[in-house]
């Protein structure tokens, strides 16, 4: 009698803790509902001009199978939430929505292709200055004005979030209530979820800074084409000097990368350095 008298009690309290009742205007989906009001205009053929289709292809990439789970996960919250029972359990839920194996590879893959879906969008930005001007009108229609490259991180963002919401609802829930083991088997779920998209980002971060570093490199050696590759990064730099077997001496600047070590000549007059036709 009293584990009943509690859950009347204390029903509305795990009803606020939900996605739909937190964040009443549709955020489960919405960052991704954005982000789609920037991509089905470029889809169209009469607006082509503004954006290669390959390049609107890669900026989009996976979105809507993103955006087709989570407006299933708000159809099954909400069913949940209109026909609240006295005991009620939305654990089962949450665990069965994100413990599917294609929604783990449709993450992974969206987080792969990340850095080549912000490079696409510079690519997009420096070839045709009309792509600017409708991504500027877009972020001034939006009523959050947030820019695509705002929302671009949102779909990793939104995972840790629900974490959260279920640790709330774990607090709210006694130990003899029906939905507590199914919310401890959800917040597994989605912490292995988290925890593999945090992997995936890290190493997405690490390789846009080793190819940053290579473009540097690549900059300032005269005559450097196509050093940034993928898997390549830099290791270290050092000067040495060349003794010539007739005599004389040349600065040399060395450059170790993990598949290549690169010679370069320093130019005394200027400073700057020139790759060099040493063989090494």
């Amino acid at each position: 009698m009293m584990t009943y008298r509690y859950v009347i009690i204390s029903r509305d309290r795990r009803m606020d803790r939900l996605p739909e009742r937190r964040e009443r205007k549709r955020p489960v989906v919405d960052p991704r509902g954005r982000r789609m009001g920037y991509m089905k205009p470029l889809k169209q053929p009469e607006n082509s001009f503004l954006c290669d289709p390959s390049l609107v292809d890669e900026i989009f990439d996976h979105i809507p199978e993103l955006l087709e789970h989570h407006e299933q996960f708000l159809e099954q919250v909400s069913y949940c939430m209109q026909n609240w029972a006295d005991i009620q359990t939305v654990g089962d839920i949450l665990g069965q929505s994100f413990s599917k194996e294609i929604l783990v590879s449709i993450y992974s893959a969206y987080i792969d292709n990340f850095l080549n879906a912000k490079d696409a969008v510079r690519i997009a930005k420096e070839a045709r200055p009309a792509f600017i001007k409708f991504l500027e009108q877009c972020t001034r229609e939006n009523k959050e004005k947030q820019a695509l490259s705002d929302l671009m991180i949102k779909p990793v963002q939104r995972i840790p979030r629900y974490e959260l919401i279920v640790k709330d609802l774990l607090k709210h829930t006694p130990e003899d209530h029906p939905d507590h083991l199914c919310l401890l088997g959800a917040q597994r779920n989605i912490k292995q979820l988290a925890e593999r998209i945090n992997k995936g980002m890290r190493s997405a971060e690490e390789a846009e800074r080793d190819t940053r570093i290579l473009q540097e490199i690549e900059a300032h050696i005269e005559g450097m084409e196509d050093l940034p590759v993928p898997f390549r990064r830099f290791v270290r730099q050092e000067m040495v000097v060349e003794v010539k077997a007739v005599g004389g001496k040349k600065d040399r600047s060395l450059f170790l990368f993990t598949d290549l070590l690169l010679c370069t000549t320093l130019k005394r007059k200027s400073g700057s350095l020139r790759r060099s036709s040493m063989n090494l």
